[in-house]
This record gives structure tokens, C-alpha cells and sequence, in this order.
């Protein structure tokens, strides 16, 4: 009754699932109808958790003496043992356990799906309707998908979140913790259709809280309870951190083109923490530092908030005025300055090429990612670069996969960051990245041509293609909140961008997509601003170790 729309596509593959499970008049219902009760299936279920049915499996460096059988596929050494009979006696006549038994009743169950009064002003896009010290509340009540559902979505800006490694270290651990803090009682919402999410970010910390209306304002109540009453634990603060160390060190093993795209935000982010700068950290990540951090972390807030869906004008302020003033009265939060505020920027590529080399020491493929810097956003470079980037997609792919197979991962689409946008591509390979830049400003210089030769019925189709994707309806809630929280958080708050866009679109020629291209694209452009990231393999028969720059 209240289920979100799908995509048609992911319907009809879920469903299809479905037909190894269910009859197929219990497909559609088979997951959410319980058409009979029979307890004697769970008393059968439960009659088979015996002792002597366990396999108990143990994964640990202090082990690795006693393992003296190596699995075949992978060469993992492992052991397998009988468990001694003591053992199992020993766990037949435990007797019970007072911790093993069914949970609480569960509080965050809904029982109204009414949808909410209608406002008398129905507002098209989310207002600014509560203004404080401490930030602002963006309002919208649906009137489309008409669900017993609500988005909640709130950001805490503090300028300390980000400001070293350290710190940044700090903040993440701090997300970590409370989030497995959180892990109990979320549990119990996220059966009773309630979401959340908490991330850290540059800026601060980010929460959002999705599902059915009713019981939201519980969720969140518990929620900011345990943030600003936090208190560390030092033991799972030892093992997260162990994690997230293991997790820094592990980077070196990510494929090559994740390290491409990842080097490329590096060079052009304003402000970045590399992982080796955040490793190089870690020995000054207490329990006593997070301890000490924490009441700074919220000493100076910025609150963002938007509430979007089932909900009323008066009941989202309370929401607002909830958050606000537990801040304020817990954690003793004060204002942010407006120079506290200032947004991340993108560095501006000033020469006509630049290069980024690094190495890769675990595969034996390389990767390029080559980037074309195209300037700020605004609708017309937008839509420009949008339209360039499709009729791109199929003839990159065509000539650099197919055609010369120079890798089995090839991409070619736009990167936007912080108001800034351009086209890339990227062509993970085992091939020397030198080669890779050759062989893609070869197709580069051809596109042109491509472009000049492409009739007008091919142009006009590319173009209504663009404005049939962009001007798709969202089909959930969630979809359209994310749109909304997207413009909010960038301050462009552009609402209405998808329809004026696409109106910018309709009016755009073969023309000026070729001078578009000749611009920013073309090599022989006096103003074309080019990164190539290389990542070279020096791994054994890696294109470091000596692969010649051959056709």
C-alpha cells in the first residue's frame, strides 16, 4: 500500500528472483504477506540449534602456525579440527542465558498512515520558513507521491571537522562510534520502516532520517540524546580505529582506476587530506583526543535543515526548534562566523597540460584518467558539456574498447566538483598510461569530425534523449529529497533546474557544441586546460617494469 515506485527494469529483475522462492500468484506478496501462522515450524527451526550442529570458524594471525592445509583456489591456509567432546558437554549443561530472549516491544511500529492537513499555501519547492542563531529550516510538504512519509535531512557545520588530519581523523572516529552506538536500538526502527544515515563530511557531520512519519520524532529524540550526551568506549574505540587503520593502509590494494579518479581529486581539491597524511596521524588518535575533541566538534555549529513530505509547517518547526535548543542547552553551541562559512573551492588549471604521475605496486594493470577542465557551472556550459558528454559516450567506448582494446575498463563521461565541471575519460589497462594519453587525444582530435558530420536528425535525437532523461519525474520520495538537499547543500538553490536547463538544451545547435568543443576540448585549443592522471603499474609484467611505448 505504501511501497516506494520502482524503476521498471529493478521491478521486473527483483521479480523474477522471486520465482525461485514463491508460487507464481505469491510473487508480488510472497515478501510481506504472512498468509498462514504455523509455530511449529519455529519450534522445529529452533529443536535443530544444538551443540552438536555447530561449526564454529575462527579467523586470526595468532593461528597461522596451526594451519597446515592450503585451500586450492586462493593458497589460504586453514585448519579443521573436531570440537572436543568436553567442549560440547560443557555447552549442553549451560543451562540458559537471561540475555537470549525476544526483543522489547518495539516503539517505533507506526499505527497512523494519515496523511497530515494540506497547507493552505502549497509551496512548490522548499522555503525557508525558521531562522536562528544557529542556522535555518527548509520546509516542503508533499503533495505528489501523497505517502504516510517524511525526509528529514540535517547538517552540523563546524569548522574543526576538517581542519588538519588530525582532526579529520578525530571526526571520522567520532561517526564511526556513534553510529555503532546507535546499532541497537536502530535496529528496531529500521524493521519498522524507519532509516537513518550519519556520515561525516569536510564540513561536519550529516544526518538523515527517512520512512514513515509517525514515529520519526522518537527516532530522532534518541538519537540526539546519545550525540550530545556521547560518551567513548574505549574498547570498540580500539577496534574501530584498528579498522580504520587496516582500512588507510589497505589503499595501495584498490584498483588501479579508483586510484586515477582518487589522485585526480587530489590535485584539484582545494582542500584535501591524502590517506598517507591521515596515517601519518594515527598515533595521536586517543581515546583521550576523541574525549577532548567532541565538546569542540559542537561548540560552534551551522544547522542546516530540510524536512520534505508528510509533515506540517508547525510540526517540522518543532522538529527544528528541538535540535536547536538541544544543542544549545547540551553542548552550550554558539553561531559560526560568516569567514567561518566560506565553501570548499576547486583549484583552477592554469597551463594547457598538466600531468600527475604516481604507481601502483599490487596489479599489474595501469590507468589514465584525463581530465578537460570546462569552467564554472552555469545552465548554458551545463547543458553544453551534458550534450557533448553523451554524444561522446558511444563512440569513445566504441573506438577505445572495441575497436583497439586497450583495456577491458573504459569510461568517458563528466566530473562536476564544487561549481567546477569538465569531461573525462578513463582507461584502465595493462598498457603504459603514456601510450593510453596517445591513443585518447588520437580519438580526441577525430571526434571533431564526428561531430561535423553528424546530421541534424542525429543531433536533434541526442538532444531529446538528454531532455527525456533530465526531465524524468522521480519516482520516490527519497529521489526527490535528495534533489532538493543537493541544491541546498551547494547554496545553489536552483529548484526549478532541471526545466530550465532543458529549455537552455532546446536551444543549442550543432554550432555551438562544435565551438564548445574547439574551446575546451581540442588540442589545439590556446585555452583547452588538460590533467592527465597516470597510475603505472611496477608490479611483476606491470607497465613500469620495462613495457616499451609500442602501438
Amino acid at each position: 500500500r505504501f511501497k516506494d515506485k520502482e524503476r521498471p527494469q529493478g521491478y521486473v529483475c527483483g521479480l523474477a528472483g522471486c520465482l525461485h522462492s514463491y508460487p507464481i500468484q505469491e510473487v508480488l506478496s510472497g515478501g510481506y504477506l504472512l498468509s498462514e501462522w504455523k509455530p511449529e515450524l519455529i519450534t522445529d527451526v529452533l529443536s535443530l540449534l544444538t551443540p552438536d550442529r555447530a561449526r564454529v570458524a575462527v579467523c586470526a594471525q595468532k593461528f597461522a602456525d596451526r594451519c597446515t592445509s592450503k585451500e586450492k583456489w586462493y593458497g589460504t591456509s586453514y585448519l579443521t579440527e573436531k570440537l572436543e567432546q568436553e567442549k560440547l558437554e560443557s555447552w549442553r549443561t549451560s543451562g540458559e542465558n537471561p540475555k537470549l530472549r525476544l526483543p522489547d516491544k518495539n516503539e517505533f511500529i507506526p499505527t497512523n498512515f494519515d496523511l497530515v492537513p494540506r497547507d493552505d499555501c502549497s509551496l512548490s519547492h522548499p522555503t525557508i520558513v525558521k531562522e536562528d542563531n544557529l542556522g535555518r529550516l527548509w520546509f516542503m510538504q508533499d503533495n505528489e507521491f501523497l505517502l504516510p512519509k517524511t525526509c528529514i535531512n540535517i547538517e552540523m557545520r563546524s569548522p574543526v571537522a576538517y581542519s588538519d588530519p588530525h582532526h579529520a581523523n578525530l571526526t571520522y572516529m567520532f561517526s564511526m562510534l556513534f553510529k555503532d552506538e546507535l546499532n541497537e536500538f536502530v535496529y528496531g526502527a529500521e524493521l519498522a520502516g524507519l532509516g537513518y544515515s550519519l556520515a561525516n563530511t569536510k564540513s561536519g557531520i550529516t544526518l538523515a532520517i527517512k520512512g514513515y512519519n509517525e514515529k520519526q520524532m522518537v527516532l530522532l529524540q534518541k538519537i540526539m540524546e546519545k550525540l550530545t550526551e556521547f560518551k567513548v568506549n574505549k574498547k570498540r574505540f580500539e577496534i574501530l580505529r584498528e579498522t580504520y587503520m587496516r582500512g588507510l593502509k589497505n589503499f595501495g590494494a584498490d584498483q588501479p582506476h579508483q586510484h586515477a579518479v582518487y589522485y585526480n581529486s587530489v590535485v584539484l581539491s582545494e582542500k584535501i587530506w591524502h590517506k598517507e597524511e591521515l596515517l601519518s596521524c594515527l598515533d595521536v588518535l586517543t581515546v583521550e583526543e576523541l574525549e577532548a575533541f567532541i565538546p569542540r566538534l559542537f561548540s560552534n555549529l551551522k544547522i542546516e535543515c530540510l524536512v520534505y513530505g508528510n509533515c506540517t509547517i508547525d510540526e517540522a518547526k518543532n522538529l527544528y526548534d528541538y535540535v536547536s535548543n538541544k544543542f544549545k542547552d547540551d553542548c552550550k553551541s554558539r553561531s559560526l562566523l560568516a569567514s567561518q562559512l566560506s565553501k570548499e573551492r576547486e583549484i583552477q588549471l592554469t597551463d594547457s597540460c598538466s600531468l600527475y604521475k604516481t604507481t601502483n605496486s599490487i596489479h599489474k594493470a595501469s590507468c589514465i584518467e584525463i581530465y578537460y577542465q570546462c569552467g564554472i557551472q552555469e545552465p548554458r556550459s551545463n547543458m553544453l558539456l551534458e550534450l557533448l558528454a553523451q554524444i561522446n559516450q558511444e563512440p569513445c567506448y566504441h573506438q577505445l574498447r572495441t575497436k583497439e582494446q586497450l583495456g577491458y575498463i573504459v569510461f568517458s563521461g563528466m566530473r562536476r566538483s564544487n561549481c567546477v565541471q569538465g569531461l573525462r575519460i578513463i582507461v584502465q589497462s595493462d598498457k603504459h598510461p603514456e601510450y593510453l594519453d596517445s591513443r585518447i587525444e588520437e580519438y580526441i582530435t577525430g571526434l571533431k569530425e564526428k561531430l561535423q558530420e553528424m546530421s541534424d536528425e542525429e543531433f536533434s535525437s541526442h538532444k531529446e534523449a538528454l531532455a527525456s532523461k533530465r526531465l524524468e519525474k522521480p519516482k520516490k520520495l527519497s529521489v526527490k529529497n535528495g534533489k532538493f538537499w543537493s541544491e541546498i547543500l551547494s547554496e545553489h538553490l536552483h529548484f526549478f533546474r532541471d526545466q530550465s536547463e532543458v529549455e537552455t538544451l532546446r536551444t543549442l545547435t550543432k554550432e555551438d557544441v562544435l565551438e564548445f568543443y574547439s574551446k575546451h576540448i581540442e588540442g589545439a585549443s590556446p585555452v583547452r586546460r588538460k590533467l592527465a592522471c597516470h597510475v603505472i603499474s611496477t608490479a611483476p609484467d606491470g607497465a613500469g617494469n620495462g613495457e616499451q611505448l609500442i602501438a
